[in-house]
């Protein structure tokens, strides 16, 4: 992960199948040295997952046992929380206890937004939670209601306008864009073409 800083942070399976924890300040080429984490904790589940927020901290989320539960701890003032909490118990879902393959974002300063795989083949399961942080008051940038684009200068060169709608919302609205066909595109249609040409032969054949 790399925190508000650019500070990157590594958490990975070490020893038996523990966790150990390395930073580095300079984008990676040099190290702090390895740190084990979470106690005897132990485990893998197809890879554990981490992020960042705003505000310099960094969140792991991972399946770890004994006893067997989905975990979560986050990195403050370079210190890890531990014991990591266990988020998910199998006195809770004894199947979501043991999920593999997490995969977590933070989005608005303070909201969290996990999704995991119950045991080895599903189903999929999201989950939404918020940190003792405030929420980043700072707008999504909205999507442009129309793009204008300026058109190139005139060449001697073949040119085409292609109208790509922004939504199907709002159908009528449309991004201009001028496209100056130079000789590599040229050389690509072709070849397009025969792929197109194969893709449909091989579809009418396994029909």
């Amino acid at each position: 992960a790399i925190d508000s800083e650019d500070y990157l942070h590594v958490v990975w399976v070490c020893g038996r199948v523990r966790r150990c924890y390395r930073m580095s300040d300079d984008g990676g080429r040099s190290w702090s040295a390895a740190e084990p984490i979470f106690g005897n904790l132990l485990g893998v589940s197809g890879w554990d997952t981490m992020a960042s927020d705003p505000y310099g901290s960094v969140f792991w989320v991972g399946t770890l046992r004994y006893p067997q539960a989905v975990y979560a701890s986050v990195l403050r003032d370079g210190t890890w929380r531990e014991p990591p909490r266990p988020l998910i118990t199998q006195a809770f879902h004894l199947g979501l206890a043991g999920a593999h393959f997490p995969h977590l974002v933070v989005s608005r300063g303070n909201q969290l937004h996990l999704v995991l795989v119950e045991g080895d083949g599903g189903p999929l399961w999201y989950l939404h939670g918020q940190s003792d942080l405030p929420k980043d008051a700072t707008q999504p940038t909205p999507w442009p209601r129309v793009v204008q684009m300026a058109s190139p200068s005139p060449t001697p060169e073949a040119t085409s306008d292609i109208t790509t709608p922004i939504s199907e919302e709002e159908p009528g609205q449309s991004v201009q864009l001028g496209v100056s066909l130079n000789p590599v595109v040229w050389a690509i249609a072709p070849v397009l073409l025969v792929l197109a040409i194969v893709f449909k032969v091989f579809r009418q054949r396994t029909r």
